[in-house]
């Protein structure tokens, strides 16, 4: 029988749409007239652009592009395992809704100990181990706690954010504890950006800025 030699041929019918899947610039959307816990910053002129949707940034970039898409894989996998060897909640089973201020969101899941004491997991993506956590990680953590015990009557004050390297697959956990001042002063934050929203007032860029990516904060 002739074996047929391998050499290098056209590209097929399939490579084109999936090579410009990422070759293609993605727009960043985020909820307009309410806010999402994944999504707030610590700027309030800048949540008050993303919640009347206004705020303009640069599309993601094909490297950014493959990470996020393995970022959603990733999470998926992490979640199966926690599934199979420990008591583990899903957070898309407990969906999360605030009226006033409006936030909407669910958080990643939940562990339970022998003893049912339900502890809040969020796995979060992070190529290069460092000591300080974004403040972006700690306002999102603390609202689900705050919505998961709102919503559904429990007492969950502690729990880790799952600190995942996509590299090698490892988890670094950090302890983390309910902060009832930090989620005060955002909700305090949000409801003013709603107020201020209303009135048709765009809130002034901070004097201090804590820095941020949008286009148009000027």
């Amino acid at each position: 029988m002739a074996i047929r030699k391998l050499g290098t041929s056209s590209a097929p019918w399939w490579a084109g749409p999936i090579r410009g899947y990422f070759e293609k610039d993605q727009e960043r959307h985020y909820p307009v007239g309410y806010f999402r816990p994944s999504g707030i910053s610590p700027c309030p002129r800048e949540n008050q652009l993303r919640y009347m949707g206004l705020a303009r940034y640069r599309p993601f970039d094909n490297p950014t592009m493959r990470r996020m898409e393995r970022g959603k894989e990733h999470h998926i996998l992490w979640e199966e395992i926690f599934v199979k060897t420990v008591d583990t909640l899903r957070g898309r089973d407990y969906p999360l809704k605030l009226l006033c201020p409006h936030i909407e969101g669910t958080s990643d899941w939940m562990v339970r100990d022998k003893l049912g004491t339900v502890y809040l997991i969020d796995l979060k993506s992070q190529e290069r181990e460092s000591d300080e956590l974004k403040w972006g990680y700690l306002i999102q953590w603390n609202l689900y706690v705050y919505l998961l015990n709102g919503n559904y009557d429990l007492d969950i004050d502690r729990g880790w954010i799952a600190e995942e390297n996509p590299v090698s697959l490892s988890i670094r956990p950090i302890s983390m504890s309910y902060d009832e001042k930090l989620v005060k002063g955002i909700l305090e934050m949000l409801l003013n950006i709603e107020m201020q929203t209303a009135k048709g007032i765009i809130l002034p860029k901070p004097e201090s800025c804590p820095g941020c990516n949008m286009l148009n904060c000027v």
